[in-house]
């Protein structure tokens, strides 16, 4: 047999349930962030009523704003065309405004679930564009055979339809460079615009007036699809600036919160530091934030871009919400060292022994806790009680003891040794049988560093 002994030890189920429900967060979450949340949503809101209706407003100006000389020649196709159009605008803000409604309401649902509900809204929307633009386009159809059939003159109608379309051009035209806007549809649209132009000064009426209102129905399709894409881009940019303010609020109210230890009948407030008890994790996470923020301010990001960045920002609040839990073990964890100790100390004090010496290692309460007993015949037995490192049984610790005596009596080791599991089992612990250390058979301990306390006080510069 050996000086060095080795055991895992692990809380009961019921006493690990005791334990935690002995140290709980203070602050409780939801009521600390009920204001600063509400807030957050007021300001989505906010977001949404000042951006969408403006790009609904904007959309029935310019239908109102460009008309040109050139549609007087025929007043009853002006009018009859003007009248469609101003439909289809009225149709197109209304059915904007109703998803918005929907909008509004994300705030409601749990954070989780505000990201495929918004999906469920774009796809809702895409169906009701796209029924509506199937219902134009017939309109529009019909307005164009029946100026034909009214026999207006092929100039005149060609005239109308072109100055149309060139109005439809620069509309989409300020839309161009965004995620939204295909590649390659505004130089087309200008290639056609030249080309009826050139129909139209050579006398080719009919062909310009056959190809003015085809290109005019694409772009009507176009339009429609451009209203859908920044509709949605708004909202998904509306959503990421309501993911950071919540997640915001939730590391702001973390760094104030506090622990309530209840022991019998003693309860002790201390602060939960829980960037302290995760090893930096709640400034690692702020600053993830940050960048994710600055990135989102300072880029015109595409759509794919904004729903991923929405997916990180979920994940961000899972793992704030796993540092809560994690800072929790990890000080219950300390206590449990601490606690082993004390437990070690009083099970071999009527046998003679006395603690002579006690510290965390680097004096930080994350780490091993060190303890050093002393008999009278000068012997000494050092135990370091080492935390779990595998999150998913953090309360647990492995037990190293080591014996430094003058003579090996195993018989007294073994006798010392079931005095402190006993006393462990006592007190609601699992400790494993104690076992030599490979390679120590039959020796002394022989790691004399363990007995330099100094050293293990000592703080490492890469500590953190």
């Amino acid at each position: 047999m050996s000086g060095i002994k080795d055991s895992y030890v692990k809380l009961n189920a019921d006493k690990r349930q005791r334990l935690l429900a002995h140290c709980e967060q203070v602050n409780d979450f939801e009521s600390d962030l009920a204001q600063r949340l509400a807030e957050s949503a007021q300001r989505f809101r906010q977001f949404l009523e000042r951006h969408l209706p403006q790009l609904q407003e904007n959309n029935l100006q310019e239908n109102s704003s460009h008309h040109s000389p050139l549609d007087s020649h025929s007043n009853h196709a002006t009018e009859s065309l003007d009248n469609l159009e101003q439909q289809q605008r009225q149709t197109l803000q209304e059915l904007l405004q109703q998803e918005q409604t929907q909008l509004t309401d994300l705030t409601t649902y749990p954070v989780n679930q505000q990201a495929h509900r918004l999906q469920q809204i774009e796809q809702q929307l895409t169906c009701r564009l796209a029924e509506q633009q199937r219902h134009f386009q017939q309109q529009y159809r019909r307005l164009y055979q029946s100026q034909l059939e009214r026999r207006q003159t092929e100039d005149t109608l060609a005239e109308l339809w072109l100055n149309r379309l060139r109005r439809l051009g620069l509309q989409l035209a300020a839309h161009s460079g965004l995620d939204y806007q295909p590649v390659g549809f505004l130089n087309s649209l200008d290639e056609t615009l030249t080309q009826c132009d050139q129909y139209y000064q050579r006398g080719y009426y009919q062909a310009a007036l056959a190809t003015s209102h085809e290109a005019y129905l694409r772009a009507q399709q176009h339009f429609f699809e451009l209203e859908q894409g920044q509709f949605i881009h708004t909202a998904w940019q509306g959503l990421i600036q309501h993911h950071v303010d919540q997640l915001r609020a939730k590391i702001d109210v973390q760094k104030q919160a506090q622990f309530r230890i209840r022991s019998g009948q003693q309860e002790v407030l201390i602060a939960a530091d829980i960037d302290y008890w995760t090893e930096g994790k709640l400034s690692q996470l702020e600053q993830k934030l940050n960048d994710l923020t600055q990135y989102f301010s300072t880029s015109q990001l595409p759509l794919a871009e904004l729903k991923n960045m929405v997916a990180q920002l979920e994940q961000q609040q899972q793992q704030l919400s796993q540092l809560t839990h994690d800072a929790q073990a990890a000080l219950i964890a300390s206590q449990l060292r601490h606690n082993m100790g004390q437990i070690i100390s009083h099970s071999l004090a009527n046998a003679g022994w006395e603690v002579i010496d006690a510290t965390y290692a680097q004096e930080d309460y994350r780490r091993a806790m060190h303890l050093k007993l002393r008999n009278y015949q000068g012997d000494e037995i050092v135990t370091i009680i080492q935390p779990e490192t595998r999150r998913e049984n953090t309360l647990a610790a492995h037990l190293n003891i080591g014996f430094f005596e003058q003579t090996i009596d195993e018989t007294a080791r073994q006798r010392r040794l079931q005095q402190i599991i006993r006393a462990l089992q006592q007190q609601g612990l699992s400790p494993t049988p104690p076992t030599c250390r490979p390679g120590t058979e039959q020796q002394r301990a022989t790691e004399r560093q363990w007995l330099d306390f100094e050293r293990a006080r000592r703080r490492r510069t890469d500590s953190h």
